[in-house]
């Protein structure tokens, strides 16, 4: 809820879900590509099915390629799938089956990855016996009970 007051910008990233490689790699679980891109779509939540590997490893190394530019420019950034998914959904951006976002911010201070200031200090002592038992639990992280 907070991120949404924060002056942040979007960009969406799409790309079709058929090959046009002709790889035949059998990622996607069918034999060939052709056999791929004659199945039925299938929609879901995240994304329109099946979809070749090499669309969607493309897709995120494109995304990744613009977090990292932003974060050269000093931009706070982050990668946000359920924001692709979100736009997908809302046909914000057509004729796309896969979807990822980068959304930037030129704030002070990072909106995207500031969560722990509402963890009390109750939460990051339970966060923290659970995430390193060996500091709390004595030998080897022994447990006694």
């Amino acid at each position: 809820m907070q991120l949404i007051k924060e002056p942040c910008a979007l960009l969406i990233i799409g790309d079709k879900r058929k090959s046009d490689f002709n790889y035949n790699c059998g990622a996607c679980g069918y034999r060939t590509c052709a056999e791929m891109n004659k199945a039925e779509e299938v929609e879901s939540l995240t994304a329109r099915g099946p979809s070749c590997q090499f669309k969607n490893i493309n897709l995120n190394i494109a995304v990744n390629a613009a977090a990292s530019a932003a974060h050269r420019f000093g931009l706070h950034c982050r990668v946000f799938s359920t924001l692709g998914f979100s736009a997908l959904a809302m046909n914000i951006i057509e004729d796309v089956d896969l979807c990822v976002s980068v959304s930037v911010s030129a704030a002070k201070k990072n909106p995207y990855f500031d969560r722990h200031e509402f963890w009390t200090k109750e939460h990051w002592d339970e966060t923290f016996n659970k995430e390193f038992p060996t500091y709390n639990r004595g030998f080897i992280g022994a447990v006694e009970e």
